[in-house]
């Protein structure tokens, strides 16, 4: 007969050829109108390419590093990926716009903001003033999960920025935190044409992101809801059994080394079928696969959000 722990290995394996990630709520919507995008959203930031540094490139072709062009707004880290350290500001009428070389791809990383945390935002929106037919460009999403998705992207020769009327956008309450447009998949691109101006990024449209009743500012697991309206196993709430203010279902960290390893993999491995309460991440009153596949899906990212923490 198989020991325990080998039927305990038989059942994460198991689990992970038949675990999926939930759909209904955390799948993304998509906006072609700024209007009701700007009301699915909450606080928002929107660069519109007008700042005065824009108009002074560090390099005498006009474009500015990568890491140049993220200083200026703040609130979006720029990535060239098709001409590496080749974006533009281009201006007509004397209305800014933003493109990667104007013709080719890039990346847009969302951890960084004010409006949202270390795994993302909200909503990212933006008006589209080119997009030609013979390369249509497309968005290639990431969210904080690491799961992918493909969008079209409406195609248009080289509108005029104002009045601005093709708009994309996208909500999901799997956060975002990047995406390229480019080539589908993400690949690089060195052709076409592709430009954006007033992008705009949005956090939540309530202060309790993961709506389980607890705000927040003082939420150990901000994403993810561990109490009260979804309490753990045997009624409690909020649960942190080791105290460091990442609730249990969000901190597979096993060893707080501030990232989730393999080394804390065999920390969970180790505790399977017992009550430790701290490798107990879902709040069963036992260490199960299901406990693994938490720990899985936070690999290599730190614990947490938490509002408990900066």
């Amino acid at each position: 007969m198989p020991s325990a722990a080998s039927r305990a290995r038989a059942a994460i394996a198991t689990a992970l050829a038949f675990t999926t990630l939930p759909v209904g709520a955390y799948a993304a919507s998509i906006y072609s109108s700024s209007a009701t995008f700007f009301n699915a959203i909450g606080p928002r930031v929107t660069d519109d390419y007008q700042n005065p540094a824009y108009q002074q490139p560090e390099n005498l072709n006009g474009t500015f590093t990568d890491a140049g062009m993220s200083a200026i707004f703040g609130e979006t880290k720029y990535q060239t990926t098709g001409f590496a350290n080749h974006n533009f500001v281009e201006y007509q009428s004397g209305d800014g716009f933003y493109c990667g070389g104007c013709n080719g791809s890039f990346r847009l990383d969302f951890t960084e903001t004010s409006v949202g945390n270390q795994n993302g935002i909200y909503g990212v929106g933006f008006h589209i003033v080119n997009n030609q037919l013979l390369l249509p460009y497309v968005a290639y999403v990431t969210y904080a999960d690491n799961t992918v998705e493909n969008f079209a992207l409406p195609v248009i020769y080289f509108q005029a920025p104002t009045p601005l009327t093709t708009f994309w956008g996208i909500t999901s309450n799997k956060r975002i935190k990047s995406i390229r447009l480019g080539g589908s998949g993400g690949a690089s691109v060195r052709a076409g044409g592709f430009a954006i101006d007033n992008l705009t990024i949005g956090g939540y449209t309530t202060n309790d992101f993961d709506a389980d009743g607890v705000p927040d500012a003082n939420d150990n697991c901000m994403d993810v809801p561990n109490g009260p309206l979804i309490p753990d196993a045997g009624g409690a709430s909020q649960r942190d059994a080791n105290g460091d203010g990442y609730g249990n279902i969000c901190d597979p960290d096993l060893n707080n080394t501030g990232l989730v390893t393999a080394t804390d993999y065999i920390i969970l491995r180790n505790a399977l079928n017992t009550a430790n309460a701290v490798a107990d991440l879902n709040g069963s009153g036992l260490v199960t696969s299901a406990d693994y596949i938490i720990l899985r899906n936070m690999l290599n990212r730190p614990p947490g959000p938490s509002g408990l923490h900066p």
